[in-house]
């Protein structure tokens, strides 16, 4: 599951808060609104994958891929 989006590419009032875990990577996508009140707008969970040896030259490809799901 990705994070929904509406379609528009200008979100100044809204970050995106992502946590690479070594088994799961979550991510939210917060809107502020007003002062001091933020709406969580989405979430997702997914399965990291497995990066032999860590991050290193030879998995960014995997890595980008990943990252990219999680904000489609």
């Amino acid at each position: 599951m990705a994070l929904p989006t509406s379609g528009k590419k200008n979100f100044k009032d809204r970050v995106v808060a992502i946590d690479l875990g070594s088994k799961s990577t979550k991510a939210a996508l917060v809107k502020a609104q007003g002062v001091g009140k933020l709406i969580l707008e989405g979430y997702t969970i997914q399965n990291t994958p497995i990066l032999e040896g860590g991050v290193r030259p030879e998995n960014v490809g995997l890595l980008t891929a990943h990252l990219k799901s999680i904000l489609k």
